[in-house]
């Protein structure tokens, strides 16, 4: 039963696709996009992604990454961006 999440841009309806979210902060954070296969920036898809597919909220991430290298990623989120969580199952 995989747990899941989805970032829609605040304002907007249609969810944003999590490849393109990292791109705009590996632009936002270090001033260019990606090389090669490198993606996840500083890993925040393996971090604040699962809290959010664990049904944490991007409020609850800023105070669980505050002081972390990830903390202006989650407050960037948090910003710009509405959570959802669901589990699915067959």
């Amino acid at each position: 039963m995989p747990n899941c999440f989805a970032l829609t841009r605040k304002g907007e309806k249609e969810i944003r696709n999590l490849t393109e979210i990292d791109t705009d902060l590996w632009v936002l954070f270090e001033g260019k996009e990606p090389e090669g296969n490198k993606k996840w920036f500083r890993n925040w898809y393996d971090y604040i992604g699962l809290s959010l597919a664990c049904g944490k909220s991007l409020e609850e991430c800023l105070e669980i990454y505050k002081e972390s290298n990830l903390e202006d990623i989650a407050e960037f989120l948090f910003t710009n961006y509405n959570s959802d969580a669901w589990y699915e199952h067959k």
